[in-house]
């Protein structure tokens, strides 16, 4: 939340992030003034399966794309996780710009905060 925030980038610190796991419960952060900022909706909640959300960060609710995170294991006993991205077009005329930093993005985020957490 330090460097992908709606806090950090109006320049306060993010204290928190709250997903309710539900389908239809909200996800936003809480600002260190105290401030909600939404980031969506989760539309799917299937704990070691499949996670869905609509992402409007910085956008109006009804603009949301759709963020897909799904979980799989292999004979290994390895997981592997795929996060998809679609919805872009509800965006109009800056959709393709905001996917391409997007497709740079999610990998900097798995690769930064979540590589360390998913080794055994």
């Amino acid at each position: 939340m330090g460097s992908h925030s709606i806090s950090s980038g109006n320049g306060e610190t993010a204290v928190d992030l709250v997903i309710e796991g539900k389908a239809g419960g909200d996800i936003y952060e809480i600002s260190s003034t105290g401030e909600r900022y939404d980031w969506g909706t989760v539309t799917v909640f299937k704990p070691g399966k499949a996670f869905t959300m609509t992402w409007h960060l910085g956008n109006h609710k009804n603009m949301g794309t759709l963020v897909t995170v799904t979980f799989s294991s292999d004979s290994n006993n390895e997981t592997d996780v795929v996060l998809r991205h679609d919805n872009w077009e509800i965006l109009g005329d800056g959709a393709q710009e905001k996917r391409n930093n997007y497709n740079d993005g999610w990998v900097k985020v798995f690769e930064e905060n979540f590589s360390n957490a998913c080794q055994v």
